[in-house]
């Protein structure tokens, strides 16, 4: 092994913990390229193609990425919150059907895109909220081995009364540019009083 390549949702404790695990005894004899610092925002597919080699291995907190480069014949470790780690494929783990080397691509610094100025306030205030919306957006990049395979965003919106209330619901659909499949990727309903500011959003 001559590289290790360490995902950007793995914390410097887990990547210690990685390390000790594997026996590396000395780690600066080893090429160590952090994702976040790298090129931050890659879909999976993008660093199975363009990161990982025979001579290396990937350190994980993302249950289908893993799966997934161990099926693309690359090596990876997944190490959960609770400092479990697994070399082996996890079960129960739905991994699309197309083969990631069907779509050529070039390997990119940055594969984060720009936030509007209302980004921030669209977002949902729980940490565990926000962090099932993360991991969701990161599942939609990856489904299309990239933004920038995302051709057109369709948005379908309902309303319908009930009494004193409307509820909303706004359905997104992201189509691709290079022939995957459409993905209904979103799903977000809001119940609001008829007469009054406040919005309840549910997020799915």
């Amino acid at each position: 092994m001559q590289k290790i390549v360490v995902d950007e949702s793995v914390s410097q404790r887990q990547f210690l913990i990685a390390v000790d695990y594997l026996k590396i005894d000395n780690i600066s004899l080893l090429e160590v390229l952090y994702i976040k610092d790298t090129c931050p925002g890659i879909p999976d597919n993008e660093i199975i193609k363009h990161l990982l080699n025979e001579n290396s291995i990937f350190i994980t907190t993302d249950r289908v990425a893993h799966n997934k480069t161990l099926l693309n014949n690359k090596k990876s470790i997944y190490i959960d919150a609770d400092f479990a780690i697994k070399e082996t494929v996890l079960k129960d783990i739905k991994l699309p059907s197309k083969n990631i080397n069907n779509y050529k691509s070039d390997l990119q610094d940055n594969y984060k895109i720009n936030k509007a100025d209302i980004h921030e306030k669209l977002l949902p205030e729980s940490i565990k909220q926000l962090k099932k919306l993360r991991t969701k957006r990161r599942r939609i990049r990856n489904y299309f081995e990239g933004i920038d395979n995302i051709d057109n965003i369709d948005i379908s919106v309902s309303k319908q009364e009930a009494k004193s209330k409307i509820i909303i619901g706004v359905k997104i659909r992201a189509i691709s540019n290079n022939g995957i499949k459409s993905l209904d990727a979103s799903e977000i309903y809001i119940y609001e009083d008829q007469n009054q500011d406040q919005i309840l959003i549910s997020y799915s």
